[in-house]
């Protein structure tokens, strides 16, 4: 018997890290494969943390796929701040 798949934690909820990520990523046209590539992440990284609708991740992650999405780190753990780098 093949195994059923889950389906994602809802992404509505705009105050978590996994949203802020996600909208980020489709704005830029890449999918989480790619996003792990840019940012040096394990593979599967970013679909994880979407999957999970993740929260807050460790501060290294969020830098490194903050500057991936050319978005403050800040911004990306906590949706405070400046959004996009300059």
């Amino acid at each position: 018997m093949a195994a059923r798949r889950q389906k994602p934690h809802d992404l509505r909820d705009k105050n978590t890290f996994a949203y802020r990520l996600a909208q980020r990523r489709k704005e830029l046209g890449i999918n989480t494969t790619e996003l792990d590539m840019r940012s040096g992440r394990s593979p599967g990284t970013c679909r994880v943390i979407e999957w999970r609708n993740s929260r807050m991740v460790h501060v290294e992650t969020a830098m490194a796929l903050a500057k991936a999405l050319k978005v403050n780190y800040i911004w990306l753990l906590t949706g405070d701040g400046e959004r996009l780098m300059y």
